[in-house]
């Protein structure tokens, strides 16, 4: 299984300010024809969606579009990474390509959406 880029050519933490999490959509809505639509779990596990916010680098912007487009075929292969607020080692996917805005010139402001896998 592939894993987050190490130390030297990627930040392995995220900055402290603007991450989002959300648990797991587990339970389905159902509208009924009349009174309020009936809820039932759908199932026990989960993905939950998150965004992580960086700065990086030109080489660290390099290194994960490498990542992204190479080692993760697009969003579509799994990583190991070590998630920033519970310090376990999960499993994860991307949601969508990173994201990125110049801050200066060779700063960057990246933005990852991810899905924590079961």
């Amino acid at each position: 299984m592939a894993t987050w880029p190490v130390a030297d050519s990627f930040p392995q933490t995220p900055l402290m300010e603007g991450n989002t999490e959300a648990s797991p959509v587990t339970a389905m809505r159902t509208q009924m024809d009349v009174g309020p639509p009936k809820l039932r779990q759908r199932s026990t596990a989960g993905c939950s969606s998150n965004a992580y916010n960086f700065h990086m680098t030109d080489a660290n912007i390099t290194a994960l579009d490498v990542f992204y487009t190479d080692t993760c075929e697009g969003g579509a292969v799994e990583f190991e990474w070590v998630h920033p607020r519970t310090s376990g080692t999960e499993n994860w996917r991307f949601l969508a390509p990173p994201t990125w805005v110049q801050i200066r010139n060779g700063l960057y402001h990246v933005t990852v959406q991810l899905e924590q896998l079961p």
